[in-house]
C-alpha cells in the first residue's frame, strides 16, 4: 500500500534487530528469533477487526481464503450440535477415512 522505495519502509531497514529477521526469514519457521512470537503478536493484532483475541498466519491468498472457509463450517457445525458436545469414538474413527459415522 506505501510503494516501492517508500521512505517508511526503507526505513526498518536502519534497525539492526529487524535486519536480522528480514534476511533471516527463510529460517523463521524452523529457528526463529526469541522475541518472533511477540513481534508477530504485537504487529498482527494491532491490526486485527475489533474483538478478535487471535489471528492465525498463512502462507498466501488461496489458503487464508480456505482457511476461512474451514473455519466457518467449523463454527457452524459446533453451534449445530452444541457448544461443548464432544466428538463420539465412531465419529473420530470414521472421519480418519473420509466415511459417515
Amino acid at each position: 500500500p506505501l510503494g516501492y522505495n517508500h521512505p517508511d519502509l526503507l526505513s526498518v531497514f536502519n534497525n539492526e534487530h529487524n535486519l536480522k529477521s528480514l534476511i533471516n526469514r527463510p529460517a523463521l519457521g524452523v529457528f526463529p528469533a526469541e522475541d518472533w512470537p511477540q513481534k508477530l503478536q504485537s504487529a498482527l493484532m494491532s491490526i486485527a477487526p475489533p474483538g478478535a483475541t487471535h489471528v492465525t498466519t498463512m502462507m498466501c491468498g488461496s489458503c487464508s481464503n480456505e482457511n476461512a472457509y474451514k473455519a466457518i463450517f467449523i463454527w457452524y457445525r459446533k453451534t449445530q450440535r452444541g457448544e461443548d458436545v464432544d466428538f463420539t469414538k465412531q465419529e473420530m474413527e470414521s472421519c480418519m477415512i473420509n466415511k459417515a459415522p
